[in-house]
């Protein structure tokens, strides 16, 4: 299988982490992909750094654009994708040399509506070449992938959004996009439109990317990430009123995020605790099994 993958790489105030992007595409063993740079409204050296990549390689293009957030940027890439599989990659992330290979491989025995996804790695900004394994799953268990998404997310479950190699069909043909609306897990609101429609979900037990910790990250704020969270998961519930399990699921998250971050005056706490302990995983590991305990009682679904 030949197959061109359309790579989108929003990028706003990152063009310093540009290079390191698109050097982990050409250092790829699969060589047929195209990279979409998106640049959304920086006022960094982002111009000057894509042109140069884009003069360099004849595979990479260039969209410059207002800002208008990494969904609106993701977007606007996948408006002029041209290949049969979508890879996204934050202009911060890479990808590590087989990935494209060996999803390929996989994929060709698959049919149309499949996707395949790999484990990945953390990298800290202060120290990138230590890589590290994740401590939460990255398999779904449950027979309906969509219920580990509704269910288990952030808690039992975290795969970033360039782990996967997606069917281009599910923004061609079925028209989905990231929306622009949410402030933040835009990635999971686009999981619960796009599993339901895969009749296979495989996972290359391999890491074949790596995700870039920094200080200066969205997801920093825990406050703000719970809040756009909760407007996510309000969003899915009214799509799915219709289903019981996938309500019940929610509605299980809904409690799980309530328990771990907490409510109202005790946000700010939780955020102060959560930041002193970020860089501590022995204590990280310690506080996460205390929420255990004080967790809701999962629903029984299969």
């Amino acid at each position: 299988m030949n197959c061109l993958i359309s790579v989108i790489v929003p990028c706003y105030q990152q063009g310093c982490y540009l290079l390191e992007a698109i050097s982990s595409l050409q250092t790829q063993s699969y060589i047929n992909w195209e990279a979409i740079i998106v640049n959304d409204g920086s006022t960094d050296e982002t111009d000057y750094i894509a042109k140069s990549l884009c003069a360099q390689d004849s595979r990479v293009q260039y969209v410059s654009k207002k800002n208008g957030g990494l969904s609106s940027a993701r977007n606007a890439g996948l408006d002029i994708a041209k290949g049969q599989w979508i890879q996204f990659l934050d202009a911060d992330d890479r990808l590590l040399p087989g990935k494209f290979e060996k999803q390929i491989a996989a994929l060709s025995s698959l049919g149309k509506k499949a996707m395949v996804y790999s484990s990945y790695y953390f990298s800290f900004e202060e120290n990138p070449d230590n890589l590290i394994k994740p401590e939460q799953s990255i398999e779904f268990i449950m027979k309906r992938p969509v219920l580990d998404m509704a269910m288990r997310w952030e808690h039992e479950l975290s795969i970033p959004i360039h782990s996967p190699l997606f069917p281009a069909f599910l923004f061609s043909d079925v028209h989905i996009r990231f929306d622009e609306a949410l402030p933040n897990h835009e990635d999971w609101d686009m999981w619960m439109k796009i599993l339901p429609l895969m009749e296979s979900v495989v996972l290359i037990k391999e890491e074949l990317a790596i995700y870039r910790v920094r200080l200066d990250s969205m997801s920093r704020d825990r406050v703000a990430m719970w809040q756009g969270f909760k407007n996510a998961i309000n969003k899915q519930k009214k799509i799915h009123s219709k289903n019981v399990d996938i309500q019940k699921g929610l509605d299980y998250l809904n409690e799980l995020n309530d328990n771990k971050y907490g409510r109202g005056n005790r946000f700010l706490l939780r955020r102060i605790v959560n930041y002193l302990i970020y860089y501590k995983w022995p204590l990280q590991k310690a506080l996460n099994l205390l929420y255990s305990f004080l967790s809701p009682k999962k629903p029984e679904i299969c």
